[in-house]
């Protein structure tokens, strides 16, 4: 790896933590004494699409964190979703998508996303089309 390699790496995680800082700042404050507990996003657990990612562009703006992928899905009647997106009303889950999907950029792996092929198109109120894109219920990084 050359040295601008290597700065352009270190920036862009530079650059990662920052925005993930601020997503975290947006958690509600607990009460002391009470333990943190994880609460599963509503409908996206257990339920969906697998797709193998390769992470083209991982895009963050202020309603939702998007990643395009470079192929799309292989499956009848979704040829043209490629974008997978969360919305960060709930800010601690699209912190966690946007670490997976920028290491495995960074990292040159894949993720695998899981999503709703058809019943769910609440992701155009985040600018999330129908045709392209859908929303995110689960993500890890694969090799």
């Amino acid at each position: 790896m050359s040295g601008r390699s290597i700065a352009a790496a270190v920036s862009l995680a530079l650059s990662i933590l920052a925005v993930t800082s601020t997503l975290e700042a947006q958690l509600a404050p607990r009460q002391p004494g009470q333990p943190t507990v994880p609460r599963a996003p509503t409908g996206r657990l257990g339920l969906g699409l697998a797709h193998a990612c390769a992470p083209a562009e991982v895009v963050t703006t202020r309603t939702l964190v998007q990643v395009a992928c470079r192929t799309a899905v292989q499956a009848k009647g979704l040829e043209e979703v490629h974008v997978f997106a969360v919305g960060v009303d709930d800010p601690a889950f699209a912190s966690r998508v946007l670490r997976v999907a920028m290491s495995a950029q960074i990292a040159g792996h894949r993720v695998k996303i899981t999503f709703n092929p058809t019943a769910d198109f609440s992701g155009e109120r985040l600018g999330c089309p129908a045709r392209t894109c859908r929303l995110i219920s689960t993500i890890a990084l694969v090799q």
